[in-house]
């Protein structure tokens, strides 16, 4: 369809109501000219076609296309004409009414034409048109009030996508510049602390802060590359399942997010920055169970932002990495114990994200001074994922 036909060319909501409107017109006009038409079916005739045209209106101004529908309708039976099919244009009006403005609304306009049909002339014949009638208003009235609550069902639902998808992406993002920005700030003080009396270690210091902000970058690029590809519609499960990759995979489009085979080198940075770090993967079985993508990513984070509270705010000189495998329960459980400040840091969002990321998947994070001193933070989670 060129643009110069689609300029004129009305909306497929607005055309569905000019169909419905030519519907009734002609349904009003085969039922006059079939029912032996009375000396005021000119009139009635005209009426049906004012209602029809009014039901064009309804998406724009509800409440006033509603009226004249109302007006026509009962003119329409006041002249003493029989039932006709442009009853039907009441009845769109009244969904109409109950989607957008609520059955309250729309029930007025219910007693409003039932009045007008007791009180016509014809009422007297017609009992049981009138009754049916009234039926067919009140299913009209009723399937607009159930449109309107699945409305908002949709709606509410939406509004609660877009609030985790934003949780998501501040999350993400935290987990994937907080580490490497605390490294560089550690790495840039022992710089400036060794630059006049050790230059060699404060070169070296230098090369750690090039490495930490290409990695950060990286990471920068990855998120973002991923926010690209989300459909518009955010979900409101787990974050989307990703494969395990190292940090070198960190590019625009397309990047994969690490995981526990990206570990080494992590904790590799983080000893650089003079916290002794130690790691143990125990597993009750010859190889590691296969973790699945989203479980293998979190791990990864919940290490990664533990690493970065205990080098930013614990003062401690080591601390030990422990990954442990349950085959009886099907989970994994991942430990960070340091030797440390018991007191945890400042509030932020470093343990809240953990916790959330880890509730995500169906599992549970613990945090909380240890028994001989220092800080540990400990997160259970189904090695399959959540469900």
């Amino acid at each position: 369809m060129s643009d110069s036909y689609r300029r004129w060319w009305p909306p497929r909501g607005v055309r569905a109501d000019l169909l419905i409107a030519a519907g009734i017109a002609v349904a009003s006009v085969v039922a006059g000219v079939a029912g032996a038409p009375g000396p005021a079916w000119p009139y009635g005739f005209g009426l049906a076609l004012v209602a029809a045209a009014a039901v064009p209106a309804r998406r724009r101004w509800p409440v006033g296309a509603s009226v004249v529908v109302l007006a026509a309708t009962l003119a329409y039976f006041a002249l003493g004409n029989p039932m006709n099919p442009m009853v039907l244009a009441y009845m769109v009006m009244l969904y109409t009414l109950a989607e957008v403005r609520g059955i309250a609304v729309s029930a007025v306009f219910v007693v409003a034409v039932v009045a007008g049909l007791v009180w016509s002339e014809s009422a007297e014949d017609s009992q049981g048109d009138i009754f049916r009638a009234v039926g067919w208003l009140l299913t009209a009235a009723a399937a607009g009030a159930v449109a309107r609550q699945r409305n908002s069902t949709i709606a509410q639902a939406e509004r609660r996508a877009r609030a985790e998808e934003r949780l998501r992406i501040a999350r993400d993002l935290h987990d994937a510049l907080g580490h490497r920005l605390s490294l560089i700030n550690v790495q840039a003080a022992a710089a400036l602390h060794r630059l006049g009396e050790h230059p060699e270690r404060a070169e070296s210091a230098l090369a750690a802060i090039k490495e930490a902000s290409r990695e950060a970058l990286g990471d920068l690029r990855a998120t973002l590359g991923m926010l690209r590809q989300a459909d518009e519609r955010a979900p409101t499960g787990p974050p989307p399942a990703v494969a395990p990759a190292t940090l070198e995979a960190a590019e625009v489009g397309g990047a994969e997010r690490p995981g526990m085979a990206a570990l080494d080198r992590l904790i590799a940075g983080a000893r650089e920055t003079g916290l002794a770090v130690r790691l143990r993967v125990e597993c009750g079985r010859a190889a590691v169970p296969a973790l699945a993508p989203e479980v293998d990513q979190a791990v990864y984070r919940i290490v990664q932002e533990a690493l970065t509270n205990v080098t930013r705010h614990s003062g401690a000189g080591s601390a030990a990495v422990e990954i442990e495998f349950d085959d009886g329960s099907g989970q994994v459980t991942v430990r960070v114990d340091d030797d440390g400040s018991a007191v945890p840091g400042p509030p932020g969002h470093g343990i809240r994200g953990m916790r959330e990321r880890a509730a995500a998947l169906g599992g549970e994070l613990a945090t909380g001074p240890l028994a001989g001193g220092g800080f540990g933070v400990s997160a259970r989670l189904p090695v399959r994922g959540a469900g």
